[in-house]
């Protein structure tokens, strides 16, 4: 089985030894997300774990269309303070990919991340539709 590397080019490497996304067969497997700037010169929405998530789901629109549409299956998201839990809810219900059937997902407060500016953190797994499916509707 083939994996291949899902790059963004506007997204600059970080100094971590890992892949921001991978594709083989029909899935995606996303790494952790932050908002950190694209530039990674500093991190969006300061102090605002709504801010964040929407920054995420910026990334997350970029990759998932790189890879070719894969639709989100499995999400994890990372929230830092338990009072944030409810607005970074409701970003993710507003997103344009939330679909029809959304992704099974679990959400946990965790103690901290390796820039204390992040509130928030979503690893993916998406499935790229089926062609012969898609062709049918």
């Amino acid at each position: 089985m083939q994996v291949e590397q899902v790059v963004l080019p506007s997204v600059a490497k970080g100094p971590a030894h890992f892949s921001l996304a991978l594709r083989t067969g029909p899935f995606v497997f996303v790494s952790g997300l932050s908002s950190r700037s694209d530039d990674r010169t500093e991190v969006i929405g300061i102090d605002d774990a709504a801010a964040q998530m929407r920054e995420i789901l910026r990334k997350l629109d970029g990759i998932l269309d790189a890879s070719g549409g894969a639709i989100p299956v499995r999400t994890d998201v990372f929230v830092r303070r338990s009072e944030d839990l409810a607005a970074v809810a409701a970003v993710r219900a507003a997103s344009s990919r939330a679909h029809t059937v959304p992704p099974t997902s679990t959400m946990v407060v965790v103690d901290g991340f390796p820039d204390p500016a992040y509130l928030v953190e979503m690893s993916v797994i998406a499935v790229l539709p089926d062609p012969v499916a898609a062709s049918a509707s």
